[in-house]
């Protein structure tokens, strides 16, 4: 529900539970617009939206010119005194706004650009002031592009991080200067870190340990350009590390970088690995903490190369997971030429291993070659049962033209391979509930709609089947949709 900007007055009257606001500005509205809805606010008595907790301004407010956004912004806090959210620019002036509500404001989403794309100006020393004076920042976002490299409004904000005592959760820019200054900010716990571009790679500097980090994420890196060597300051950057998001390109060799470091890292998510030789995953299994493992495997650079990724190849590897209790395993949709994961092969792997630790599973995408293994009804039903712990299960099938898919029925050949078909769909469907233990509670199957390739499928007939299995979940995902929906 929305309330027009002359209406105002009326927000309390209408909303008297409200804790969030939104302010919304239509497509070619004009100054004069910006400047009415300023006019309305300071109508209001101080403190008038009390309740209102957390304010979001749109993109288009926040690209108007300075003076408007600032008396905006002033406007707001006046009358919403007890802000824990809001939005904001990267401008001394505009942040200069919300201190009346230093004493309540917690989370703080800058945006770092002006109207016309370029980066926010200001006096480094006046933007490292103006965030300084917030002590009770927890949260800080402010995504930016290389572009914003040696912008002084950017050399402020980073100047100001060390000086906010509360701050625990980072999600900002991939730059070098500013990974050296985060590991500074001692209350760190959750560092995101990203790039926008293609082609854009980091490496990390050297820094000094930072202890208190928990969690780092890198982000939309298409070129990871570390060697190993640099791989292993990962552990003097954030030494009580416990959860690494990794979502571009990685070497299997650069992987053994982490042997002997990263002590506490209990969650490591890789979205794509790939190897020039032999893919080789064994040195996860030396990170003692591992508990939740999630890797989207690639094919290898070199034409040719040999590629490990057969039942012997993940038995050995899963002999060093039994500390592993979810894991995800899949292939990239982007990925020119993406690695099969054989649930043919797999599942009896890992229910035979890891059948009585593993408490989620997921195979993402997921292919059954007909000709070397039994359907795929027959090994659900042979594999299910020994999973005495398991309790979500999770299939995505993918729709690539090398892949095979077999079931008992329904199989439809097209360019050589199969498609899932709806007969295929029914029988797995009977196949999971002959053979589901009892600690299974949820099975979901992801199918590739549209593309090459598309599972034959109608939604009726998902619909259908999940009425009658109430622990099934049908989803149809476009082609390219990533694995675990990362």
């Amino acid at each position: 529900m929305g309330l027009a900007a002359e209406r105002a007055l009326q927000l309390r009257a209408r909303f008297p539970n409200s804790t969030h606001l939104r302010m919304q500005l239509n497509h070619g509205a004009d100054n004069a617009e910006v400047q009415a809805l300023t006019a309305q606010l300071l109508q209001l008595p101080p403190g008038a939206w009390r309740g209102i907790v957390v304010v979001q301004l749109c993109r288009r407010l926040l690209l108007r010119d300075r003076p408007l956004l600032c008396a905006l912004m002033g406007a707001v806090v006046r009358v919403c005194p007890l802000l824990h959210s809001a939005h904001s620019v990267l401008a001394p002036e505009i942040l200069r706004a919300l201190v009346p509500a230093a004493g309540s404001l917690q989370r703080l989403v800058l945006q770092t650009y002006d109207g016309d794309g370029e980066p926010a100006r200001g006096d480094a020393s006046e933007v490292e002031e103006a965030l300084a004076v917030l002590p009770c920042l927890e949260q800080l976002t402010a995504e930016q592009g290389p572009w914003l490299h040696g912008s002084r409004a950017w050399e402020g904000l980073c100047a100001a991080l060390p000086r906010l005592p509360r701050l625990a959760r980072l999600r900002a820019g991939a730059l070098h200067d500013f990974l050296s200054l985060a590991a500074r900010a001692t209350s760190l716990e959750d560092l995101s870190l990203c790039t926008y571009f293609l082609g854009i790679g980091l490496q990390l500097p050297k820094v000094d340990p930072n202890p208190s980090v928990r969690r780092l994420e890198l982000r939309n890196l298409r070129e990871l350009t570390i060697d190993a060597l640099d791989w292993r300051l990962l552990p003097s950057l954030a030494p009580a590390l416990e959860v690494l998001r990794l979502q571009s390109c990685v070497e299997t060799r650069d992987l053994e970088a982490f042997e002997g470091g990263l002590t506490s890292l209990r969650e490591l998510r890789l979205a794509e690995v790939v190897s020039h030789k032999s893919l080789d995953l064994a040195v996860l299994a030396k990170l003692p903490a591992l508990r939740t493992l999630g890797v989207v495997l690639g094919m290898p650079h070199r034409k040719g190369a040999a590629v490990e990724c057969c039942q012997a190849a993940f038995s050995s590897w899963a002999a060093g997971w039994r500390h592993i209790t979810p894991l995800e395993l899949g292939s990239h949709p982007d990925s020119c030429d993406p690695m099969p994961v054989d649930v043919g092969s797999l599942l009896p792997v890992f229910a035979g291993q890891l059948g009585s630790t593993l408490r989620h599973l997921t195979l993402d995408p997921c292919t059954l070659v007909g000709a070397k293994h039994s359907p795929l009804p027959g090994v659900l039903q042979a594999c299910l049962p020994q999973f005495v712990v398991l309790e979500r299960l999770s299939l995505g099938f993918d729709c690539q033209a090398y892949l095979m898919y077999a079931t008992t029925a329904g199989v439809r050949a097209s360019f050589g391979g199969f498609v899932v078909t709806e007969p295929c769909l029914t029988d797995v469907a009977a196949a999971v509930a002959a053979a589901r233990p009892a600690c299974l509670r949820a099975v979901r199957l992801r199918l590739r709609a549209g593309g090459r390739r598309p599972a034959q499928v109608s939604w009726g007939c998902c619909m259908q089947l999940m009425a009658a299995h109430s622990w099934l979940h049908i989803d149809l995902v476009p082609p390219e949709a990533c694995p675990f929906g990362w």
